[in-house]
């Protein structure tokens, strides 16, 4: 028997729509690293930020602390990763010195270094190698050169705010492959001067 409906055809709800695809988390990435006694000064930098602004936590761990240069959005077992290491090689690595002379927190919440003129030389060697991988046909997004000090409480930011500068001797360009979420980095290829 054929029911009836008061208000008029029934409808199906609607098929949901195709979930969007999620952009991949960078995974593989350039960059520079500071030297042991650099780190433990940098860690330092962290400790007084922290008290002064009253963040809770720990920060990066030394052996993680970086700068990255290009984020690259390819597959860390891929054949990309040839390619990006061939178009690295043709390149003079870097022999440059760096300074970080502020502390900020970018408005995810992580504590980051900065810096003006102390990364004049950096950004020149970063814009070199970007252009080099877009010319390989690689996509390379923009990227602010900074150091993160430690993942923070977006309730917790501080504002722009002078540091004493801490920099160093960059000699050695690095491919590095981090394992999201696991606080592991793993270096892929180096030049010079391991």
């Amino acid at each position: 028997m054929e029911q009836f409906s008061l208000f008029g055809e029934a409808k199906l709800p609607a098929a949901p729509a195709a979930p969007k695809p999620l952009r991949r988390r960078v995974e593989v990435f350039f960059a520079v690293r500071p030297d042991a006694a650099t780190a433990a000064r940098i860690d330092a930098v962290r400790r007084e930020l922290a008290a002064a602004h009253g963040l809770k936590g720990g920060g990066v761990e030394a052996h993680r602390l970086h700068v990255t240069l290009c984020p690259l959005d390819i597959e860390a077992g891929s054949s990309d990763v040839a390619r990006v290491c061939e178009v690295a090689s043709r390149l003079s690595p870097p022999d440059l010195a760096v300074a970080f002379d502020q502390a900020m927190s970018f408005s995810g919440g992580p504590l980051v270094l900065t810096g003006g003129d102390g990364l004049g030389a950096l950004r020149s060697y970063q814009q070199g190698l970007r252009q080099a991988l877009k010319q390989a046909g690689f996509d390379v997004p923009s990227y602010t050169l900074h150091l993160t000090l430690k993942y923070g409480d977006r309730r917790q930011l501080v504002p722009p705010t002078p540091v004493d500068p801490v920099g160093w001797r960059v000699n050695e360009l690095v491919l590095v492959h981090s394992h999201v979420g696991q606080h592991v980095h793993e270096d892929v290829a180096h030049w010079p001067p391991r």
